[in-house]
């Protein structure tokens, strides 16, 4: 999510020092394993052949290393991130669509091979500031519940830079994010997961209208229990 943060100045100073208080308050989740303990075991290469006739195949295949290999010559280690990085940006496009945002694309790449960075993005347009900022945290939030905040502290500066432009305290829109992500979105962020890592073709850039007829309506269906602002 996003695009660079530009040269660093005292606004930049004093949103890095914001991020770093907000990672500080909201602090890993107690008890959970995360990804490190629950790696999905190596099996047949059987990814599905996906088509827009056929998504509904999403909801019943795994995130396995060999889905994510995609039938290339992948480390255990470099396929695992590959599926952190289809789960994080499958938060982004997730809530991008539930904010009603135009989606038109999300790129994938090889970070041990790519120098592009970061080597996940979805390419989403918010209609307001706070959509924005919602859609960025949701990153940080899935990360949240992975135990792996170190892959958020971009997500949560921007998400601060876009709560400031909208007058709303980060902390508000932050909890938004979470509540939406982990009570709500969890499966569906999976569902999308499997989808990018399925369609995704070898020049790293999926349409954004792929996983549209499969995900849209299942995320518009999502009312929040502890959500004002995500209806």
């Amino acid at each position: 999510m996003g695009g660079p943060l530009g040269p660093p100045g005292p606004t930049l100073i004093n949103t890095r020092l914001l991020a770093t208080n907000l990672i500080a308050l909201i602090g890993p989740y107690p008890d959970h394993p995360g990804p490190a303990h629950n790696m999905p075991e190596p099996t047949k290469n059987n990814m599905p052949k996906l088509s827009v006739n056929n998504l509904d195949q999403i909801l019943t295949t795994e995130l396995t290393l060999d889905l994510a290999r995609g039938g290339r010559e992948m480390s255990a280690a470099d396929a695992q991130d590959r599926i952190e990085t289809a789960q994080h940006e499958g938060a982004h496009l997730v809530t991008a669509m539930k904010c009603r945002s135009s989606i038109t694309g999300v790129e994938l790449h090889l970070s041990a091979k790519s120098r592009r960075k970061p080597a996940g993005r979805v390419h989403s347009s918010e209609l307001l500031p706070w959509h924005n900022a919602i859609v960025c945290f949701a990153g940080a939030a899935w990360e949240k519940y992975n135990g792996n905040l170190d892959r958020a502290d971009g997500d949560l500066l921007q998400g601060i830079r876009s709560s400031k432009e909208a007058g709303i305290d980060p902390m508000e829109l932050w909890h938004e994010a979470e509540d939406f992500v982990e009570a709500d979105a969890i499966q569906v962020i999976r569902y999308a997961a499997v989808g990018i890592l399925c369609l995704m073709p070898k020049t790293g850039l999926l349409n954004g209208g792929k996983l549209n007829p499969l995900l849209r309506s299942r995320v518009r269906q999502f009312r929040p229990k502890n959500s004002h602002r995500l209806q």
